[in-house]
Order: structure tokens, then sequence, then C-alpha cells
């Protein structure tokens, strides 16, 4: 399976609706779901009621419903992770968070007769200026018709290192990169953005993340405009 990945120094809001944030302003608002609806009693067994929709606290990360709806969701890591700048997301033993939003992408398909197709879902991760949480949370969406048309029919011109996406994205200029499933589950995706763009790994704050799937269509689209 190849992926596409995008980065762009413009906030990612575009792609993702922020959700939670436009209805709590209060940046630690994640955390704290995180931690009191969660994770609740650490002692005993995971709480798995709405908005959490999954507890794994052997991988260190939950899944959250997004409260705006529309078939969107968050990845956010127990432990805490600001955003895309921690030089956590960068260390060894550091859960592939990218990949388990990935791995979760089914809860898109909650309620529908068959899993939505792969490429119809994109996750995203916003700069520090482009969000309003202090907890690293991945967005885990349906991905708009009008931006996937455009990817579909740049997939010719995205190769396997970073360069810009013609024609750019909803009035942004993005780069972009093409890997594979095994490529990416290895190193990271935060890891080939920070160490395949000139200085990026100083300045992860200034880039916004996203990613979709490269292979055919294998089920249903959303009704996602």
């Amino acid at each position: 399976m190849l992926k596409r990945l995008f980065m762009s120094v413009a906030s990612l809001g575009v792609l993702a609706a922020i959700g939670w944030v436009a209805y709590v302003p209060d940046p630690n608002a994640l955390r704290t779901i995180v931690e009191t609806r969660c994770l609740g009693n650490l002692a005993g067994p995971p709480v798995e009621t709405p908005p959490c929709v999954k507890v794994d606290r052997a991988l260190e990360y939950v899944v959250l419903e997004d409260r705006k709806g529309d078939r969107h969701y968050l990845l956010l890591p127990t432990r805490q992770i600001t955003g895309i700048e921690s030089a956590e997301l960068l260390a060894n033993g550091t859960p592939n968070y990218f990949e388990l939003a990935w791995d979760n992408r089914w809860a898109l398909s909650t309620g529908q007769a068959q899993p939505l197709a792969d490429d119809e879902i994109i996750l995203a991760v916003n700069s520090e200026v482009g969000r309003t949480q202090n907890q690293l949370h991945i967005h885990i969406s349906c991905i708009k018709k009008n931006v996937r048309e455009k990817i579909v029919a740049a997939k010719s011109d995205i190769s396997q290192i970073w360069q810009p996406f013609p024609g750019g994205l909803e009035g942004h200029n993005y780069w972009a990169q093409r890997v594979t499933q095994a490529h990416s589950e290895d190193v990271g995706v935060f890891s080939l953005l920070a160490f395949g763009v000139p200085m990026a790994a100083s300045r992860m704050d200034r880039f916004s993340l996203a990613i979709d799937d490269g292979g055919r269509r294998r089920g249903p689209a959303c009704d996602r405009t």
C-alpha cells in the first residue's frame, strides 16, 4: 500500500474541521477529557463511554468522537504531548500515533453497511499556530470531495521525495511525498517530515501534516462535500 503525505506551514483546517476546539476554547479541554472521561480510575478498566470510543492503555492512546460530528474522530496519546513540535514524537519508543490513527479509521464507518473506502479518509495534525489545544490530537475524517479529486489528478506527480504539490490545496501551498506502508510504519510520519525536509526538525511547530491513502477504492464514498 502507498500513502501520500502532505505538509504545509499553514493550518490544515481546510482538510479537517477542528470540532472540539470550536466548541470548547479551553486549551486544556482535550487533555481533561482524556484524563477524567477516558482513563478515569487508572486502577480500573478503560472507560469507553461517549465521547471516548476506544481506550488502549498498552499502546497509550484514546479515540474520541468529535463533538461536532460529521464523521470526525480524534486520536490522542494518553501521555501528555503538546503537539507536532514535541521532541518526544521523534524519540525511539514513542508509539507511532499516525499509524494507530490509520488503524482506527474504522470509527468513520460506524453504523455503515460496509467500511468506507480508504481513499475517502484523511488524517491530519495542525501546526502550533493552527491549533487551540495543548494536547496532540490527530484528526480522522472524511476527505473533502474537491480535495480528493485534486489529489487523484496529481497522483502521477507525487514521488518518493518531498516536492511542491501542483496547484496547492484550497488556497494553501503544500508539499507532498509518496511512501510505502512499511516505510511509514518503520520510520514514522513525524520523522519523515523532520528528517526529510531541510531544517524541519528544528521548526516542527511551523508545520501541519496530513496523510491519505494512495491505494484503489475498496468501499463506499463519504457523503462529505
